[in-house]
C-alpha cells in the first residue's frame, strides 16, 4: 500500500507538472517577452537613452538600460554576447569586427567636433613645437587618434616626440607636476587645464566624423528584437526633440547623472539628428563606411588593428523612425 501511494502521490506530481508547464505555452496566455539590454557608460552623448527613459518613453517595453564603469566593459559584454546592444566609440567598434564580433550599427550617437583636444604649455609655439616634448595620452585607440592626426598636421613623426602613458584621471596632475609638456585628452581635464592656462593646439574639430560615438547591436539578435530595437531609436528620437525644445527642463533631469551644470558637458559635441543618421547609415555611400576606412587605416597605421578586413555590411538604418517630410 505504501509503494502504490507513493505511486499515485508520483504520478500526481508529474501530472500537475505538465499542467503547470503547459500553461506558459497555451494560446492565449501571456509571456513575457525577452529583454533587450543595452549597455553604456557615464558620457553626455549617450545620455538621450536616459532622458527617453525618465520622460516614459520606454514604459511598457521590454528595454533596459544597464550603466557599466567603462566602456571597456561595453566592449567585453559584446564581446561574450552577455549583452545585446552598447555604446561605444567607432574605433572600439573596430576592434571588435577585427575578432570577428558580428556587429550592426544602427544610430550614431554624437560627434566629437572639439571635445577632444590636444592641450600644451603655454611657451609651446604651436603643433610643430612638440617635437622633443613629452605628451600625456591615454594609452586607448580614441587618443591615439587624435595624436596622429595632430602629428600629421605638424608634419612629426610619433618617434619625434616622447610617448608618456596617462590615465585622463591623471593627466590634471601629470600636466601640473611636469610630467608632461602636453595631453591628449577630454572633459573634465579640458576645462581644468583651461583655467590653468594650458593652450589648445588641436582639437577633433579639425577631424570632422574621425571620432564618433555609436549604438552597436550584435548582429545574430537583431531579428529576435526588431520590434524593441526601432522602438529604443523611436524613443531616443523623441528625447532628443524634447532636449532641444526643453533644455533647462531636460538638464534638471540630466543632472542626477551628469552633475551640476550639465549642458556645459555637450560644449564640442554635435548631435546628430535624424536626417544626419540617414546620411550616416543608408546606401553604398553611407558616411559611416567611409569614416570607418579612414580609421581603419589610421588603426592599421597606429597597429591599433592587427590586420585589415571588409565591413561593408557594419551600417544598418532600418531601425530609424521614418523621415519627415
Amino acid at each position: 500500500m505504501k509503494n502504490e501511494s507513493k505511486l499515485r502521490h508520483c504520478l500526481f506530481s508529474g501530472v500537475f507538472m505538465i499542467l503547470l508547464l503547459s500553461a506558459f505555452t497555451l494560446p492565449g496566455c501571456h509571456r513575457q517577452p525577452p529583454v533587450l539590454r543595452v549597455a553604456t557608460n557615464l558620457w553626455p552623448g549617450y545620455e538621450m537613452l536616459y532622458l527617453a527613459r525618465n520622460l516614459g518613453y520606454y514604459n511598457e517595453l521590454p528595454v533596459r538600460l544597464v550603466e557599466v564603469p567603462s566602456t571597456s566593459q561595453v566592449t567585453r559584454n559584446l564581446r561574450n554576447g552577455t549583452l545585446e546592444v552598447g555604446c561605444l566609440t567607432l574605433d572600439e567598434a573596430l576592434t571588435l569586427l577585427q575578432d570577428k564580433i558580428d556587429l550592426r550599427v544602427i544610430l550614431v550617437m554624437d560627434e566629437s567636433c572639439g571635445g577632444d583636444v590636444l592641450m600644451a604649455k603655454p611657451d609651446i609655439d604651436g603643433l610643430k613645437g612638440l617635437r622633443g616634448k613629452r605628451i600625456g595620452f591615454e594609452n586607448s585607440t580614441v587618443s591615439a587618434v587624435l595624436l596622429d592626426a595632430a602629428l600629421v598636421e605638424a608634419g612629426l613623426q610619433i618617434n619625434e616626440i616622447k610617448q608618456v602613458p596617462m590615465s585622463v584621471d591623471e593627466q590634471f596632475q601629470g600636466y601640473m607636476t611636469d610630467k608632461a609638456d602636453a595631453v591628449a585628452t577630454y572633459e573634465p581635464v579640458r576645462s581644468q587645464l583651461l583655467r590653468k592656462g594650458a593652450k589648445i593646439l588641436f582639437s577633433s574639430a579639425q577631424i570632422p566624423g574621425r571620432i564618433i560615438d555609436i549604438l552597436v547591436v550584435r548582429a545574430e539578435v537583431i531579428d529576435k528584437y526588431s520590434e524593441e530595437l526601432t522602438a529604443l531609436l523611436d524613443g531616443y528620437f523623441r528625447a532628443l526633440e524634447y532636449f532641444e525644445k526643453h533644455p533647462l527642463d531636460a538638464a534638471k533631469q540630466m543632472e542626477k547623472r551628469l552633475g551640476r551644470d550639465p549642458l556645459t558637458q555637450f560644449k564640442g559635441l554635435h548631435i546628430p539628428s535624424l536626417n544626419e543618421n540617414y546620411h550616416y547609415l543608408r546606401g553604398d555611400s553611407a558616411r559611416l563606411l567611409k569614416s570607418s576606412q579612414n580609421l581603419l587605416e589610421v588603426m592599421l597605421k597606429r597597429k591599433l588593428l592587427r590586420h585589415s578586413f571588409s565591413f561593408g555590411n557594419l551600417a544598418e538604418p532600418k531601425f530609424l523612425p521614418n523621415q519627415k517630410p
